[in-house]
């Protein structure tokens, strides 16, 4: 993912992910390049991650930059994150 993410992207996104997931993989996302998260691409990560979950897969989330580590620890999601590496400086 890079770039400024919002409604768009978030519905490209879950599709996405689903798609993958139904298929039987695992997903990393990279987030290095990722400038901001929207509530809606963050919102469509957590409802891929429940769907992941239910159906024996994961979802996990690398190079996550310390600005968007820190959005989701404001938001009370950094126990989500748990299996990601530190953030970026």
């Amino acid at each position: 993912m890079s770039g400024e993410q919002g409604l768009t992207e978030a519905v490209e996104l879950h599709g996405r992910l689903l798609a993958l997931l139904s298929a039987g993989a695992d997903v990393v996302l990279d987030l290095s390049q990722a400038e901001h998260l929207s509530g809606a691409v963050i919102q469509a990560l957590l409802v891929c991650q429940r769907a992941a979950v239910a159906g024996g897969r994961s979802i996990r989330i690398t190079e996550v930059p310390s600005k968007i580590h820190q959005a989701f620890t404001i938001m009370g999601l950094e126990r989500w994150l748990e299996s990601v590496s530190r953030p970026r400086e």
